[in-house]
């Protein structure tokens, strides 16, 4: 059966998010690519699915890689291509097909209550409110009128979404960051941005693993894009 493509948007040189999303993808075959590094594919066809990571970067900027990534994302739409995009991902989708992607007023960060707004297949087996990491200030502030929100925080109304005439879904949580790099994220942000009054001490005092969360969710999508069951690491 095709592989998996992971389209990798982290802009360090030295560092992707690959690992963190195929330990979640077990059994199944993936290819990764660097978004900002490298060019995407042309031909969807090759593909059982797409899984698009975070990124430093913002779906509103005027980036050559970016515009190349929401012409993927269309094509998944016009060949009802199953996607799943997270953070960054999330926004692109929402961006590359008729939604809005805006910087908020504060930031969100840390290990938040996720309610779930409507049942999908996506977060079957999730809590109807659960916990888990969160980083972004970067959001989704509107949606096609194709899309249905299905999950929302306290501060972001939009933390996941579907599109409803594909197999296409958008979450803003991050359910695959290991627990180590979501700590470290805490400190960074609360050092590099001391305006946003980040205290990192009391975000870590709430911290826990997700991995089960991930493992639900990345099982509800590979089970929804009924992938073959062999895994081969292709990088």
């Amino acid at each position: 059966m095709r592989p998996y493509l992971i389209v990798d948007c982290y802009i360090d040189e030295n560092s992707g998010a690959t690992p963190n999303f195929t330990k979640f993808m077990k059994d199944v075959e993936w290819v990764s690519v660097r978004a900002a590094r490298h060019g995407l594919p042309s031909n969807l066809l090759d593909f059982q699915g797409v899984v698009i990571t975070g990124s430093a970067a913002s779906a509103y900027e005027d980036l050559d890689w970016c515009h190349s990534l929401f012409g993927l994302i269309k094509t998944a739409y016009e060949t009802q291509k199953p996607v799943l995009g997270v953070c960054f991902g999330h926004q692109a989708i929402a961006a590359a097909l008729g939604g809005k992607v805006a910087l908020s007023e504060k930031v969100e960060i840390g290990w938040v209550d996720i309610q779930q707004t409507v049942a999908d297949p996506l977060l079957t087996g999730l809590d109807p409110v659960f916990s888990c990491f969160v980083s972004h200030q970067d959001e989704v502030v509107d949606v096609h009128e194709n899309m249905t929100i299905i999950a929302r925080s306290a501060q972001c109304k939009n933390h996941g979404f579907r599109v409803n005439d594909a197999p296409i879904w958008g979450i803003q949580f991050h359910p695959e960051m290991p627990f180590e790099e979501a700590v470290n994220l805490c400190q960074w942000r609360a050092q590099k941005h001391p305006e946003q009054n980040i205290n990192a001490d009391l975000l870590i005092s709430k911290a826990h693993p997700t991995n089960d969360l991930a493992q639900t969710i990345f099982g509800n999508f590979i089970r929804l894009s009924n992938p073959n069951r062999r895994h081969t690491q292709v990088v």
